[in-house]
């Protein structure tokens, strides 16, 4: 059976995450009225949340589940911008992504790749166009080690985490 994979927006992650993270936990109708969003936009932040390992979900609630949660909570967007760029790293989806693009040099390839591999339950041109968008938001990956070049690095997350709709 295919893995389910929630389309967000990096904003509406941060912004659902906080909701939580403020009310120590939450219905995705709370997550809703906190953020003036629409119900299914709420659950579908939510849901990548989870898939993110930020929050975790119990019936209808929702916890932080990642000590990173608590600095959410800030309005310096670069920080935000880095506790994303932390958990995109070890998000498998993205890990296996970056693999394959290496590996191909071909961004519909690789999400293809991808798609298939983690047998993601996405539309190849979906699971492309949120692929290649997680990575547009940076400047260009050097995927050796970084140590001592560090602010030569671009963040991942700047508003682009994953493609709006």
């Amino acid at each position: 059976m295919p893995r389910l994979f929630s389309h967000s927006t990096a904003e509406l992650v941060v912004q659902a995450v906080d909701a939580v993270q403020a009310n120590r936990k939450a219905t995705v109708d709370l997550v809703a009225t906190f953020c003036a969003l629409s119900r299914l936009q709420a659950e579908s932040a939510l849901n990548l949340a989870v898939d993110l390992t930020l929050l975790t979900h119990n019936g209808t609630d929702y916890e932080p589940s990642n000590p990173f949660v608590r600095f959410i909570a800030t309005p310096d967007e670069t920080r935000k911008a880095a506790l994303l760029r932390i958990v995109l790293e070890s998000y498998q989806p993205f890990v296996v992504f970056r693999e394959r693009l290496l590996a191909t040099n071909s961004a519909d390839t690789a999400a293809l790749q991808t798609r298939t591999i983690l047998d993601l339950d996405a539309h190849r041109a979906q699971a492309a166009k949120r692929a290649v968008a997680i990575t547009a938001g940076c400047k260009p990956f050097h995927y050796g080690r970084s140590f001592g070049n560090r602010r030569q690095h671009g963040i991942a997350v700047r508003n682009g985490f994953i493609a709006r709709q």
